[in-house]
């Protein structure tokens, strides 16, 4: 089975699980209830869909829990308190003679848990009470789900069928648990502790299934996701209305695509306009697709991609012994070998060869455009303050150009975030250093030492 392949790099590069900041792509989506469900999370977001047809599924399972407003209706504490009960060191008392169990039953009356918060018994009720909700919990999610329901949630609905068809579940079900008797907590803690202990856990672990589905198709309404659209091509696509980065509170919407047979975008355009956040929201909106869920744009038409590759905040490495500038050798080296294999790969690039001098940062990556246009199957996006190089490129076959612009106003920088076409000459990168004071204050420190 073949999922889209990301890479540890890429998932950094995109902040979906680690951020500068501390505070990740994951961490926004996480709405889950237990760390159980936070752990299915993380599993789900790890895991790409393996083709065009399982994304649809999954986006079809989440249009449905939305349709459906799934609610988690119990606390978190309840889960936790089901948990540690089922794995309680207390004895179930497995002899049904009626005496026995009044006897066994009444010590456990006076005998308290090391917290000394619960007897033996207020503890074991207080468990078959949680069950008890943990079940209404279930029936909800049962009844919602209608025979037309999309295949992953049928699944669901069976396993939670056949559990409540249980006949001690089903019986505790059609009771009031506050009206049980002495002797019934005790059959009951039996049943639930001993001969249907596998059952109830492989109940919960559905349930924190459940808990990491609610929290995505939460995540999905929260911040206004749009499902996107998958189709056949000979030729990759990638086609983005209004797409935004979800890390931005009040975001400029931008619209792109591959236009006119077009394999690879130079984006230019002067520091802090938005050329790496214009990457990553690429990247990410391209990922969500994969994963089945909603998108930050008003629309995304693409095609299925084997693997997506960036190279957008590579870092030397000291243990290895490599530099800035070979790693990022090594990091072209690994794009290459994978479009080699004929592969649909979507790549990012961020300012390539910034580990070494302007010519051989130059021709570097000059060559490294000419190579990357040749291979159709794949797409490129690289960013660069190299806007020299337009005269060199243009004349290689499907290579457009966007950037971004800036304006100056009284002195200092003003930004749109607005994607047009066209490279841009602009430079600002002095002017940012003045209007910081920097040389001010490095022409003081040399004049007080004198």
């Amino acid at each position: 089975m073949i999922i889209m392949k990301i890479d540890r790099q890429t998932l950094k590069d995109l902040e979906i699980f680690e951020n500068f900041n501390g505070f990740s792509i994951f961490d926004i989506a996480n709405l889950t209830l237990t760390p159980g469900g936070e752990k299915e999370l993380k599993k789900f977001f790890s895991s790409p869909q393996t083709s065009k047809t399982e994304i649809i599924k999954t986006q079809n399972m989440f249009k449905y829990i939305i349709e459906k407003n799934w609610q988690i209706t119990l606390h978190k504490n309840q889960i936790y308190f089901i948990r540690n009960y089922l794995q309680s060191k207390i004895k179930p008392i497995k002899n049904k003679n009626i005496l026995f169990l009044f006897i066994k039953g009444t010590i456990y009356r006076f005998k308290h848990k090391d917290s000394g918060l619960f007897s033996h018994y207020e503890y074991i009720k207080e468990g078959i009470y949680f069950l008890k909700d943990f079940l209404d919990f279930l029936y909800d999610i049962y009844v919602s789900i209608d025979d037309d329901a999309p295949k992953k949630i049928r699944e669901i609905s069976d396993k939670i069928y056949r559990f409540l068809k249980i006949d001690p579940i089903a019986n505790l079900y059609s009771k009031n648990t506050h009206k049980l008797s002495f002797l019934e907590i005790f059959k009951y803690d039996n049943i639930f502790r001993h001969s249907l202990i596998h059952e109830i856990h492989d109940m919960i672990r559905l349930f924190f299934e459940i808990d990491a589905l609610i929290s995505i198709a939460r995540f999905i309404q929260s911040y206004n996701l749009t499902f996107p659209k998958f189709i056949e091509s000979d030729k990759p696509l990638f086609d983005i209305k209004n797409a935004y980065h979800i890390f931005l509170s009040e975001p400029v919407k931008n619209s792109f695509k591959f236009e006119n047979n077009d394999n690879f975008v130079f984006l230019t355009g002067p520091n802090m306009s938005g050329k790496t956040t214009f990457l990553k929201s690429c990247g990410l909106s391209l990922y969500f697709a994969h994963l089945g869920i909603g998108v930050p744009a008003e629309s995304l038409t693409l095609t299925y991609f084997d693997e997506m590759i960036s190279d957008i905040n590579t870092q030397d490495n000291i243990q290895m012994g490599y530099s800035y500038f070979y790693n990022e050798v090594k990091r072209v080296k690994y794009i290459s070998k994978k479009i080699s294999k004929n592969k649909r790969i979507f790549v990012l690039l961020d300012e390539l060869f910034r580990g070494t001098n302007v010519q051989d940062a130059f021709e570097g990556t000059k060559q490294v455009i000419k190579g990357f246009t040749n291979w159709e199957n794949s797409l490129f996006i690289l960013s660069s303050h190299l806007v020299e190089l337009e005269k060199e490129i243009k004349k290689y076959p499907g290579i457009s150009f966007k950037h971004f612009d800036s304006d100056v106003v009284e002195n200092t920088p003003s930004f749109n975030y607005k994607l047009k076409k066209g490279v841009s000459h602009k430079r600002i990168g002095l002017l940012i250093l003045k209007n910081e004071n920097i040389l001010d204050i490095l022409n003081k420190n040399q004049f007080s030492n004198k």
